[in-house]
């Protein structure tokens, strides 16, 4: 059997799959501390190998439910970061948050994604998207095998994008 390298790319904003959602960061300039927002595309690229019968690496059919269920999540949300020093209480109704910069939050859970991330940077955010993404995809055991890499690229408007690798081997 002779094994090929191969990728599988799911351009979400073809399929019409984009996020909305308010963030800020900590410290930075511009204004970008305090609570903006951006709409968001999102680029999954599954990079791996296949057999020589010309096995899918995974079904396009799945991956596209896992990124629309991801962004689903995501989407009219206010992303917040629990790590670095920032500090947040939560009840069933309400959390209070206090950054790191120390401003001071009280949001509806509903309204709130909470991140185990420091900050929420385009960066950040398309790496824990990556490692949510890995984890989905390894509940397939018929095809994670067939997964070396997971490359993620997030559109933040039409302006900018990141990239970021996720290793699954």
């Amino acid at each position: 059997m002779i094994d090929e390298r191969s990728s599988m790319l799911l351009d979400g904003r073809v399929f019409g799959i984009s996020f909305s959602l308010s963030h800020r960061n900590s410290y930075a300039a511009e204004g970008l501390d305090r609570l903006h927002g951006h709409t968001y595309g999102l680029a999954v690229e599954l990079k791996g190998e296949h057999g020589a019968e010309g096995r899918l690496i995974f079904p396009l059919e799945e991956l596209l439910k896992i990124v629309k269920d991801l962004c689903g999540r995501l989407n009219n949300k206010v992303l917040l970061a629990s790590g670095g020093d920032n500090v947040y209480k939560e009840d069933s109704i309400m959390m209070e948050y206090i950054s790191s910069d120390e401003k001071r939050y009280i949001l509806p859970m509903g309204d709130v994604e909470l991140l185990p991330i420091e900050e929420v940077t385009a960066e950040a955010l398309a790496s824990w998207i990556g490692t949510e993404i890995a984890a989905r995809v390894r509940e397939h055991r018929d095809f994670h095998d067939n997964i070396e890499e997971i490359e993620i690229t997030l559109f933040e408007g039409q302006e900018r994008s990141c990239v970021t690798t996720i290793q699954l081997t």
